[in-house]
Order: C-alpha cells, then sequence, then structure tokens
C-alpha cells in the first residue's frame, strides 16, 4: 500500500504475525478511516476506524457465527445496533459494551419475545413478554422472569393480575 515517510500511510494492507489482517485506510500505520479487519480466530470488522481503534456504524461477524450491525466503541458494539445470534436468537436495541442495556427487544429462536429496559445484560424493569404458548405478560421483570406486579394474559383468554415470582402467580392477586 501507500507509504509516507516510512511508515504505512493512505491505502494499504496489513498482514499482521498472529495471522490477522486489515485492509482500508492508514494513518501514519494505523487504521484509520473506512476499512476491514479479519482476526486470525475468523472474526471479521467492517466499519471505520479512528486512529487504531474501532469506532462508529460498523458490521461484525464473531467467529462462533453471531453477526451485529450498529454502533461500536473501542471493538465493541455499544450504542444502537441488532446482534443475529448463531442460535437463531436475535436482540436489536442499546447496548453497553457488548451487552444489552437499555431499551431493547429480544427474540428466542423459540419464539419467546421481551420487550423492555436491560440493565447489563439482564431484563430488569417494566416489560412484556410473549411466550410460545401464546400467553402474554406485561409488568415487572427480573432476569429475564415476570417478578412483581402484572397482568398475565394466557393463551386461552383467562387473566390473571397481581404479584408474580419466578414467573409464576404469587401473593395478592386475582
Amino acid at each position: 500500500g501507500d507509504v509516507v515517510d516510512g511508515q504505512p500511510h493512505g491505502k494499504g494492507t496489513m498482514a499482521y504475525a498472529s495471522g490477522d489482517r486489515y485492509e482500508g485506510e492508514i494513518n501514519q500505520g494505523q487504521p484509520h478511516g473506512r476499512g476491514g479487519y479479519v482476526w486470525a480466530s475468523t472474526q471479521r470488522y467492517e466499519g471505520p476506524w479512528q486512529l487504531g481503534q474501532a469506532k462508529g456504524r460498523a458490521k461484525m461477524r464473531f467467529a462462533n457465527g453471531d453477526e451485529y450491525e450498529g454502533d461500536v466503541l473501542n471493538g465493541q458494539p455499544h450504542g444502537e445496533g441488532r446482534m443475529k445470534f448463531a442460535s437463531g436468537d436475535d436482540y436489536e436495541g442499546a447496548l453497553e459494551l457488548g451487552q444489552p442495556h437499555g431499551q431493547g427487544v429480544y427474540t428466542w429462536a423459540h419464539k419467546q419475545r421481551y420487550e423492555g429496559p436491560w440493565v447489563r445484560g439482564r431484563s430488569d424493569g417494566a416489560g412484556r413478554m410473549s411466550f410460545a404458548n401464546g400467553n402474554v405478560y406485561e409488568g415487572q421483570v427480573r432476569d429475564g422472569q415476570p417478578h412483581g406486579l402484572g397482568r398475565l394474559t394466557y393463551a386461552s383468554g383467562d387473566v390473571y393480575l397481581g404479584a408474580l415470582v419466578a414467573g409464576q402467580p404469587e401473593g395478592a392477586g386475582t
């Protein structure tokens, strides 16, 4: 690629001893601008770089088959984006350092769905859950389960309104 004052600068390809490879814009020997990076592990990043740091709106594919498209900071999903997991699960919403954090929607391959707030990778707060069996829950959620006050509407049309603990009606309710 291009060289200025003895350093890679401009457009080019950099191959590292580790087996990693970068192709794109380079500023004084560092990825800077648009470019693609492929790790020896087969993980891929395509998007903007700032002085060697992956930062901005990008696409990523991880060695385990998971895919991400969205905001990236310091090489990790951070901001708004969508993660498609190799398992068939899907998450769209806010992320912080690679984990759901803020408002988001997670849909599991087995058709369960949660819409609501996340805290460091865990569903936590007032949300809505739809289950594969047709049941729908609206209310407080903790660690992926209805927990607290809420409304559970069964596929049969029956409705439970009240307290739930670990997903099961418990305490005051009708």
